[in-house]
């Protein structure tokens, strides 16, 4: 009698097809077989977008490495290309990227840009990117110990982004490293979702770009309950506002401190309301 051998986690090297082919099926069949993880083990090169599936685990072995030729994301979570995409009910949840070991090899494994948009529990681990990482009317993210370079942004987080918590990161761009942005709108406003920015952590991280971080608000939707600390920036620290004259509250409750800056620590364009700068507050 054969026995078959149960692996727990599909590979692209199980499918025939393009290489874009063969990823994409290796994660729908995780989703259908219930095994929910792939492993990728060699050096892919795709042409198109990879739509990753709630509840699944993407691990990248030591060697491996996935490239972006075509134009769009590399990565986004499928419900991005889904009809009712902005229900309040309908997002991915439990999405998990890793690199196999714990620290980020020499060259970058991914090249290419992430996009989230209505997913919760995302997880980004140990992961060198080259390419934007942004997310929109996500919650629940863990960003940790990842090296990420995009062209003019590194990370950006857009409207609806609450509970995230970004530490021990290195993110470079030419313009600003992390951008946390409500005026940000790629996808549909989702129904029933807050669209502000809240309870966001970022911290123990080095940030190479003209400025570190940048924190930008809209008339209706602002920025509230978020800890910026001990930073390494080796241009301005931390830029609020853009000067546009918003109402004090769209940036409440921010603390930004500890920021060693090659220019400014913080560059305050906006009124701000109860919010902690080291020695002083405003």
């Amino acid at each position: 009698m054969e026995i078959m051998k149960l692996c727990g986690y599909t590979t692209p090297e199980d499918f025939p097809g393009s290489p874009a082919d063969r990823i994409q099926k290796a994660l729908d069949a995780a989703e259908a077989e219930d095994i929910r993880k792939v492993v990728l083990r060699h050096s892919y090169t795709v042409d198109r977008t990879l739509f990753i599936p709630g509840q699944t685990e993407i691990l990248f072995e030591e060697g491996a490495s996935l490239t972006m030729t075509g134009e769009g994301p590399l990565f986004q979570n499928r419900i991005a290309k889904e009809e009712g995409r902005n229900s309040w009910s309908f997002e991915d949840s439990r999405i998990y990227i890793r690199h196999e070991h714990g620290t980020a090899p020499e060259s970058p494994v991914i090249t290419g840009d992430f996009s989230f948009y209505h997913a919760s529990y995302v997880v980004l681990e140990d992961l060198k990117i080259r390419g934007t990482v942004s997310f929109e009317f996500c919650r629940e993210v863990r960003m940790e110990r990842d090296e990420f370079f995009g062209k003019e942004q590194g990370i950006v987080l857009g409207r609806g982004c609450n509970n995230f918590i970004l530490q021990r990161l290195k993110a470079g761009a030419e313009k600003t490293a992390v951008v946390l942005d409500t005026r940000i709108e790629k996808g549909p406003y989702v129904i029933g979702k807050d669209a502000e920015i809240h309870e966001i952590i970022l911290r123990d991280s080095d940030l190479d770009a003209e400025t570190a971080v940048f924190l930008g608000a809209s008339a209706e939707y602002g920025i509230f309950n978020a800890q910026i600390d001990h930073l390494k920036a080796s241009g301005n620290g931390v830029a609020i506002g853009d000067g546009s004259g918003l109402d004090a509250k769209r940036f409440f409750n921010l603390t930004v401190t500890d920021i060693a800056a090659g220019k400014a620590e913080r560059v305050l364009n906006n009124a701000v309301k109860h919010c902690y700068f080291g020695a002083e507050e405003n």
